[in-house]
């Protein structure tokens, strides 16, 4: 029995998964790779069983079916010193690009008073019955009759916080702005305008103009990455999916559009203040916790073949379901690949593209393909790699040697022209067995 010590994650990283048990992947990386080994994680995000693995004295290597917990397990490794990232926080709040720094124009959206000493307070979250105009109750805690702002008060909705709840337009600038991020394709954009849709006008304004203060004011580094990582907090739970008895659920998504829940009450969270909550939680528990990912793993070609250990945790059930390709439009600008690579049956699609990339010995490619060889197609990443030349006892002749999947090789000539491959396919002359009956000459009128 193998005693499993698993430590909890904070925000936003929980929302990818639990953290790998050490002692489980110090077992099967004793029993199954040699140290510094390869180990492949398919299924990577932060504290995954690719990290796990650096930390039993392997190099783990992430890979994921979705860019955004690849992306955000590197985001991790790369992160700066608490300061550093704690400064970028700064820059954001104090950034005006409406004239107005975009810390002070948050408290003016979720602004209010409290009822009993009529003082000032800034709502930390509005409760919402499921269809009504306006919400019901809101949460605060008031630095005047509540403990020094210890407590938090939860008191009903005033005609002023009504009016101001109806004051941004359901379909205003911030709807546009965030749905524009989904780009030209009509399918994308319906994602984005029924996601658009499952805010209330004024968490959708104050998700983009965070979103927007964050890109504007820090530069492309390391801390911007860790700042966009906290967004996807409050990507999730500033919407409507946010229910009074947890921070939001799974998106889900139906021929292409995304769909509200069925629960009676909601809650819209004042999205800077959990916004910036996450950010300094996250640092304060990176300064107990570094993170043993190396950066450098996420950039190998690798295949399954090509590793000496696949360990992942399978999910028990998914907590972002389709949040993952939503954040990896919104923060990441990721619209979907394109495949730049076909494969099917027959020599000629293979061909063209080891002609293309023009492999040295021992080279390496890896690109977005659509294999249609199965009976349902798909679009992956794949790697072509070169292996050394060989001479051929069946081709009788010197070949050219390629591997695609880490697996399935293939021979060519020196122009790159697929001649055979291990499963038989060959030139007709190198046939040992003879050719089938030549098919018959066509006949239209007979033919049913």
């Amino acid at each position: 029995m193998v005693p499993l010590e698993i430590f909890p994650l904070p925000r936003p990283l929980d929302r990818f998964g639990t953290a790998f048990p050490s002692a489980l992947a110090d077992l099967y990386a004793n029993a199954y790779a040699p140290r510094r080994g390869v180990v492949l994680d398919p299924l990577a995000h932060p504290w995954s069983a690719a990290d796990a693995a650096e930390r039993a004295d392997r190099r783990g290597v992430a890979r994921s079916r979705e860019p955004l917990g690849e992306w955000a397990r590197r985001a991790i490794a790369l992160a700066p010193a608490g300061d550093e990232i704690l400064a970028a926080l700064d820059r954001v709040g104090e950034s005006a690009l409406v004239g107005t720094p975009h810390r002070v124009a948050m408290r003016e959206l979720y602004g209010s008073t409290c009822a009993t000493c009529r003082g000032p307070v800034i709502v930390e979250a509005f409760l919402w019955e499921r269809d009504a105009p306006t919400p019901t109750k809101k949460a605060f805690r008031c630095g005047i009759c509540a403990r020094e702002g210890r407590a938090l008060l939860i008191e009903a909705v005033t005609e002023d916080d009504e009016q101001s709840s109806q004051r941004l337009e359901q379909r205003g600038m911030a709807y546009w702005q965030f749905v524009e991020r989904f780009g030209p394709d009509p399918n994308a954009q319906a994602l984005g305008e029924s996601t658009a849709a499952l805010y209330t006008p004024r968490n959708l304004t104050a998700l983009v103009a965070t979103l927007r203060a964050v890109e504007t004011a820090v530069s492309a580094s390391p801390a911007r990455d860790v700042l966009l990582l906290c967004v996807l907090e409050v990507l999730i739970s500033g919407s409507r999916l946010n229910t009074l008895a947890g921070r939001g659920a799974p998106l889900r998504v139906e021929k292409g559009r995304a769909r509200r829940s069925h629960a009676s009450q909601s809650r819209e969270v004042n999205v800077w203040l959990e916004f910036d909550r996450t950010v300094r939680e996250l640092v304060a528990w990176l300064a107990q916790h570094p993170s043993p990912a190396r950066a450098r793993s996420a950039t190998l070609a690798l295949d399954t073949g090509d590793a000496d250990l696949v360990l992942c945790q399978a999910p028990v059930e998914d907590a972002l379901g389709g949040w993952s390709a939503v954040a990896a439009v919104a923060l990441l600008g990721i619209r979907g690949t394109k495949p730049t690579v076909v494969l099917g049956p027959g020599r000629g699609l293979l061909s063209a593209w080891i002609k293309r990339a023009h492999l040295a010995v021992g080279e390496k490619v890896r690109e977005s393909a659509l294999d249609f060889r199965e009976p349902l197609e798909i679009v992956r990443d794949v790697t072509l790699k070169r292996e050394a030349d060989r001479d051929d006892p069946n081709l009788k002749r010197h070949v050219r040697v390629y591997t695609i999947y880490g697996r399935e090789a293939v021979f060519t000539d020196d122009d790159d022209v697929v001649l055979g491959d291990l499963a038989g396919m060959g030139p007709a002359p190198a046939a040992s067995s003879s050719p089938p009956s030549p098919f018959p000459p066509p006949d239209p009128a007979h033919t049913p």
